[in-house]
């Protein structure tokens, strides 16, 4: 008897089926990781961009603002709205706040993930230093590095 038989075998399928299960575990979270590292671009980027205004404002007024009318900043038209000390974004809810008085003052920038996939977080810029922190650990080697 000499059947042909064209097709898989089932051990053959449930090989393939753990290999992709395999790659799946691995790739499906790297890939989340990736795109929220690309969010967090977004929040460095306005830190950046609200630091040289804060110290713009200071050189012109010898002290920090905590409201964004006080820049010298134009944000894209309908991608967000910033009024007195906050700003939000596509992906971010930025606060500003001032600590002490001149000439010691000190600002922080607080950008609030609006709608996280990958968890709820909170990215700090704490100026004039230029320090960026995360509200947890996992943020700071994840998403900081």
């Amino acid at each position: 008897m000499n059947k042909n038989r064209k097709g898989f075998t089932l051990v053959e399928l449930l090989v393939v089926v753990l290999i992709i299960g395999i790659l799946a575990a691995i790739g499906i979270p790297q890939y989340f990781k990736a795109v929220e590292r690309s969010r967090v671009s977004e929040a460095t980027q306005t830190f950046t961009s609200i630091k040289s205004a804060e110290e713009r404002f200071l050189m012109r007024t010898n002290n920090y603002t905590d409201n964004f009318s006080d820049f010298d900043i134009e944000y894209k038209s309908g991608a967000s709205v910033c009024a007195g000390s906050t700003c939000n974004l596509k992906y971010f809810n930025i606060t500003l706040s001032i600590a002490g008085t001149a000439p010691n003052q000190t600002f922080n920038i607080v950008a609030a993930r609006t709608s996280p996939k990958y968890s709820s977080y909170n990215i700090v810029y704490q100026g004039p230093a230029g320090t960026i922190v995360g509200s947890n650990a996992t943020i700071n080697s994840d998403l900081l590095q």
